[in-house]
């Protein structure tokens, strides 16, 4: 009985340490957009949604718990040189690349009605308290953590509530259900949920032990473990997702909006009013300045000790983080999504591919996974290969506008 009640409370903890993980505030724009999209059909959109943006992210929890949390051990499966690259790329996508501009330009939007500021002035300063934030080791970071995820959950409930009491109704969609369903699939990609999972398995496995010491010696265990406690923390990121989609189905939001971003500022000032949209507005920042905290140190961390062994200091890798990310997000929240589907589209099966025999590997003895992963990204690239040129003219555009 007490075995039971301790590993029940270990569920919960983990899990509910999983859900505050995964749940930042750039997700939320994804699931919005959805209902917005896809109206009536958006319960057909939740499943191609779900399918990526939750329950491959489950599955990337479990498969790096079979390797205690290492992730080098994980890539390394694809052979040193594949399995480098595979960090580096991943790691790219979720710093300087993809997230971290996202993340700027995500707080950019959501401020720029209130605040009378260019997108390169927000950019910099923003991009500055990140850096002094990262280099002064404040306790601001774990004060984010403690605060933000309840303020975002209240808020969160707040805008369900106001929306509940919106007078519209549902519109129509006459969309094929393959296209919903596979159109819904890739936004769920840009979650980043996946890749992410690949580096949070790594806490996940810490926490267990914590609760448990002696855990570290179990692996098979923990993994179980693991995949019990992401069910529970994603699930209930799915419930947060099919609020949101509704929200974004039943309330009526303006064409020609550019991205999803303003259609999260919208709709707080919509249905919140000014101030509510302010406080709104507020709390998403915060939770986009902890993330971006978080983010930017792993990256620097990476820099230092694996591409330049040391050699370099700590705060001149953050800077050249944050500058790489300040070039990307001067190109605007719309330019970045858009910019970043061929990339996700491309990278997400080869990872999904290792994931699967790496999991093949632990559970079976299954030996081939650099062939495999390596054709993959082979088939991606040549079915891209279109966007992929639409891509390259699109960043020259960019950079020479």
């Amino acid at each position: 009985m007490q075995m039971n009640r301790a590993w029940r409370t270990q569920l919960i903890t983990v899990g509910l340490a999983v859900f505050s993980m995964f749940f930042g505030a750039g997700n939320l724009m994804y699931a919005l957009d959805l209902g917005r999209k896809y109206q009536n059909q958006t319960p057909l959109a939740l499943v191609g949604f779900l399918l990526t943006a939750v329950c491959l992210p489950v599955v990337g929890v479990w498969s790096i718990c079979l390797f205690n949390g290492n992730y080098h051990a994980f890539f390394a499966r694809a052979g040193k040189y594949t399995g480098g690259f595979m960090t580096a790329l991943t790691l790219a996508v979720l710093g300087p690349f993809v997230a971290m501009p996202r993340i700027v330009g995500l707080s950019y939007v959501m401020l720029q009605p209130y605040v009378g500021v260019s997108l390169f002035g927000f950019t910099l300063a923003f991009l500055l308290l990140t850096f002094a934030c990262c280099v002064t080791e404040s306790r601001i970071l774990d004060l984010l953590g403690r605060w933000i995820s309840p303020a975002l959950m209240i808020s969160l409930a707040i805008l369900f509530v106001a929306a509940w009491c919106h007078p519209s109704e549902i519109g129509q969609s006459y969309m094929s259900p393959l296209h919903v369903v596979k159109s819904s699939a890739v936004s769920g990609y840009s979650t980043l949920d996946f890749l992410v999972a690949t580096y949070f398995g790594s806490v996940v496995v810490a926490l267990l032990c914590k609760n448990s010491p002696q855990a570290a010696d179990q692996p098979q265990q923990n993994s179980r473990l693991a995949l019990y406690c992401s069910s529970l923390g994603l699930a209930l990121l799915a419930l947060v997702y099919v609020g949101l989609a509704w929200v974004g189905a039943k309330t009526a939001s303006p064409v020609g909006l550019s991205n999803e971003g303003e259609l999260l500022t919208d709709l707080s000032r919509q249905l919140l009013g000014h101030w509510g949209g302010l406080l709104m507005a507020a709390v998403v920042v915060l939770a986009c300045l902890s993330t971006i905290i978080a983010l930017a140190n792993v990256l620097a961390e990476y820099l230092k000790q694996e591409l330049f062994a040391g050699r370099l200091r700590y705060d001149v890798s953050l800077v050249i983080v944050l500058l790489l990310t300040a070039t990307v997000s001067n190109l605007g929240l719309a330019s970045i999504l858009e910019l970043s589907v061929p990339i996700l589209e491309i990278i997400y099966p080869g990872i999904i591919a290792l994931t699967v025999m790496n999991i093949l590997h632990k559970t079976s003895g299954f030996k081939t996974v650099n062939p495999v992963v390596i054709t993959v990204f082979l088939l991606s690239i040549y079915l891209q290969q279109e966007r992929l040129q639409l891509f390259g003219q699109a960043i020259k555009a960019l950079f020479t506008r």
